[in-house]
């Protein structure tokens, strides 16, 4: 098991992406990245680690971190609850039902439809003087999902641990492919991480993600002249 330690999103892409091309076949088992200031933002940086870039197969980043926090749908929300409908809206109206399923699975989770996100924050404000409060959002279940090799949610689950009044997160991924969805996936989560802390009064803490199997969707030399670009 490899850990590392980055002070942002992007130093974080960029040491593990470094680690990971050092590695025979790139990938590596168990790979451990902790972000100290996971909401620290340069706009630059969605332009220098844009996989479009390099390859006819690079996605959008903006696009993938906002399947785990949109953005600019809560900026244009007055309330959780209109943040929220109004997200399913849009999310029923794509072509694209697959995208938007992570936070999807956020606020409508199951057949009797958890809102996840609404009710930690519930727990948050309910247990404010717990210094060891933990709430735990799932992505996936045997209710949910059925095994597969391929297509299921890589995002297994996210921890959300409160020390007094700061709120650390911690993030696993059963497959994490660094070359279209790890740094951006890292931007999400710090997002998501902000809104929550924003929302219960709390301060932002770090993001640990733990990637089962971490590797590049791309040939070495490709993920290797995205890494030439930052």
């Amino acid at each position: 098991m490899e850990a590392l330690s980055a002070p942002n999103c992007y130093e974080a892409w960029i040491a593990a992406s470094t680690h990971l091309l050092r590695q025979r076949g790139s990938h590596e088992s168990n790979l451990l990245v902790e972000v100290e200031n996971p909401v620290e933002w340069n706009d630059e940086w969605f332009l220098r680690i844009d996989p479009r870039r390099v390859s006819s197969r690079g996605e959008n980043p903006d696009n993938v971190a906002n399947t785990i926090f949109p953005a600019s749908t809560w900026e244009k929300s007055e309330s959780r609850d209109e943040f929220y409908a109004r997200y399913k809206r849009a999310h029923s109206r794509s072509r694209h039902k697959r995208w938007g399923t992570y936070f999807l699975r956020l606020i409508d989770f199951g057949q009797t439809h958890v809102n996840q996100l609404e009710r930690s924050l519930g727990v948050f404000a309910e247990w404010e003087k717990n210094p060891g409060t933990a709430v735990v959002f799932h992505f996936s279940s045997a209710e949910t999902d059925v095994p597969r090799p391929l297509g299921g949610p890589c995002l297994q689950l996210i921890q959300l641990q409160a020390w007094n009044n700061t709120i650390d997160m911690t993030a696993v991924y059963r497959n994490h492919d660094f070359f279209n969805k790890a740094f951006p996936n890292y931007v999400g989560l710090g997002r998501l991480l902000n809104f929550i802390c924003e929302q219960s009064e709390r301060n932002v803490g770090k993001l640990v993600c733990h990637s089962g199997h971490a590797y590049f969707n791309s040939s070495k030399q490709v993920a290797q002249n995205l890494l030439a670009r930052v």
